[in-house]
């Protein structure tokens, strides 16, 4: 019975291709050495939708997430030079936001309607996703860091052809691998957002 109630957390995200991954972490690693009291912990990724359900729905949460890949479409995505927010976080900035402003559109109109289950637990899709680079920055460290950052070049692209969700059953624990779902919608009303042409 207790399980019925239990809440798990989950997140959608998406992944560069490995040798993106690889050389996003090793901006990490080397942000580390330099900058050693911030978070740098995090696999490079896009997280693109959090929410909290019920432990008991997660086969009826399943089901509808792998339904998704039938009606969702790959997306090119491109990561230029670096961004800093005022909570100490610098990231990665993804330019043409409309690939991604579409996947998340189109991922809120199927799914929005399932994933609240009451006042306390609505789902966020997230606005402005954006690969972080680190974290809860001390406030001396960061102004020294966005100093260099803001200045140093960096770009890369990927098609994003697949978006995994993970969850976690308590705070602070790590989230796992849950479920794969491809990219791969070839439905009419899903050309809008079939976005391979290269931007202006």
């Amino acid at each position: 019975m207790e399980q019925e109630f239990e809440v798990n957390e989950y997140q959608l995200v998406i992944e560069p291709h490995e040798s993106l991954q690889k050389e996003v972490e090793l901006i990490k690693r080397d942000f580390a050495e330099e900058f050693p009291l911030s978070t740098t912990s995090d696999k490079p990724r896009l997280t693109i939708l959090r929410f909290s359900h019920y432990h008991s729905s997660e086969n009826q949460l399943l089901s509808r997430f792998k339904k998704l890949s039938g009606i969702l479409s790959s997306c090119k995505l491109e990561l230029r030079d670096f961004g800093s927010q005022p909570s100490h976080t610098i990231f990665l900035k993804i330019v043409s936001r409309k690939h991604i402003d579409a996947l998340t559109r189109q991922l809120k109109t199927e799914m929005q309607r399932f994933l609240k289950i009451d006042d306390d637990h609505k789902p966020f899709f997230i606005p402005d996703p954006q690969i972080t680079i680190a974290r809860n920055i001390p406030e001396r460290q960061f102004e020294n860091a966005w100093l260099k950052y803001r200045n140093t070049s960096f770009t890369g692209r990927f098609i994003a052809e697949e978006m995994k969700l993970m969850k976690r059953n308590k705070i602070n624990q790590p989230y796992k691998y849950l479920l794969k779902i491809p990219l791969s919608g070839d439905h009419p009303r899903n050309k809008q957002f079939t976005l391979f042409d290269d931007e202006n």
